[in-house]
Parts: structure tokens; sequence; C-alpha cells
């Protein structure tokens, strides 16, 4: 009987893993909506959800943390949940750095065209 609950828990884990990731990749196109070029919009999602993932696992899940290190149950199976989306961890920080710099290349690029050329 403990591996069907054992199953059935990491069945819930993965869909939890799932909302997470959906609600902060919506989250991150949300705040690009006024972007209008869509490569920097692109990459600017691409820093906003390690960003916003950060800010969830410090700030939101803080104390929730402390909790789940007590073994409570809720608390270690919304953190399991939140840990398994699909924007945490090391991959998702290293695509993150290299978008921040090919952002800010672009930015530099396209604010020097514009000073070169200033009536386009």
């Amino acid at each position: 009987m403990i591996d069907i609950y054992a199953d059935d828990v990491i069945h819930w884990i993965n869909v939890y893993a799932v909302i997470f990731s959906i609600l902060i990749l919506s989250l991150a196109i949300n705040f690009t909506f006024f972007i209008k070029d869509y490569i920097n919009r692109i990459l600017t999602i691409l820093v906003l959800v390690t960003v916003i993932c950060w800010v969830i696992n410090n700030y939101v899940f803080g104390y929730l943390s402390i909790a789940a290190e007590q073994q409570e149950d809720l608390a270690s199976f919304i953190i399991a949940g939140f840990k398994g989306n699909i924007f945490y961890g090391l991959i998702s920080l290293i695509t993150s750095c290299f978008a921040l710099i090919a952002l800010i290349i672009r930015l530099i690029i396209q604010y020097s065209k514009s000073k070169s050329h200033p009536n386009k």
C-alpha cells in the first residue's frame, strides 16, 4: 500500500511542477508585453523566468522552506513541486545569463545605431 501512495504523491508533485512552470512563464510573458522587438522580448523572457523563479523561491516560499525542513507534509509537497518546475536549476540560470549578455549587447548596438542616425 505504501508504494501506491508514493506513486500518487510523485504524480501530484509533477502536476504541481507543470502548474508552476506555466505560471512562471505566463508571468514573464506578461511582464514583456510592451517590448516591440521580438528578439529582445524573447531574451527578456528568458531572463525574467529565472528572476521570477528566484524571487518566488527566496521571498514567497522563504518561510515555507523552513516548514519543509521540519518535515511538514504540505510544505514539503509544495516545495518539491516548485523545485520540479523547468525553470528551477543550473541550466536555466546559465541560459538566463547568456540571454542577459546577449540582450545587453543588442541594446547597446540599437542605442549606438539610434545615436549615429538621429533621423531614423
